[in-house]
């Protein structure tokens, strides 16, 4: 799909097993400005559209609260509907380390949240209204840190283009550009 560059398939373990990956890299940027400029075109199938415009367990694109937030982009363009449901997650959300993630609607009905809260309920909200999102765990290069979770929107004439919704909300980066040293996890 655009970013993905190996798959460890480890099936069947009997004993503890320990995979070491050791490898250089070139962590490049992607984000909306980056996408805007590059156009990086991909084709979603049936298939997947459906799988990320859809409800799951842990995102609840088809309660109520998702389906009938006030969402109403001022021009009608694909980019300020997403960015219209960006605002109404920050002006829902207010950022607390959590000990346990939380589901979309769990999170939206307490209002708070880390990443993953944040991420769930932008993914929620852009799924509820017809807009492919997937939630990705990512890190920092030499991060002591278990993960950090984001959401990558799919745009038809940019490919999945990725969002830090909570680290837009404290202003540690902006809609249309995101932490470059990030790799993805998963």
């Amino acid at each position: 799909e655009g970013n993905l560059y190996a798959v460890f398939i480890l099936s069947d373990i009997q004993q503890t097993t320990v995979l070491n990956v050791v490898t250089d890299m070139k962590i490049s940027s992607y984000d909306w400005n980056t996408a805007e400029k590059l156009h990086f075109p991909i084709v979603l199938s049936v298939e997947d559209r459906e799988k990320y415009t859809g409800a799951t367990y842990w995102i609840e694109a088809d309660a109520p609260e998702f389906t009938n937030a006030e969402i109403k982009p001022t021009d009608g363009s694909e980019k300020q509907l997403i960015e219209t449901i960006m605002d109404y997650t920050l002006k829902k959300m207010s950022p607390k380390i959590m000990d346990e993630e939380s589901t979309a609607l769990t999170a939206w009905r307490q209002g708070y949240g880390d990443c993953w809260e944040y991420s769930a309920v932008f993914t929620a909200l852009c799924r509820a209204h017809g807009i492919p999102a997937r939630i990705i765990i990512t890190n920092w290069p030499d991060s002591e840190a278990s993960g950090h979770a984001i959401v990558e929107v799919f745009i038809e004439e940019l490919g999945w283009v990725p969002f830090d919704p909570v680290n837009i909300d404290t202003r540690y980066t902006t809609f249309n550009e995101i932490d470059t040293d990030l790799i993805y996890l998963t």
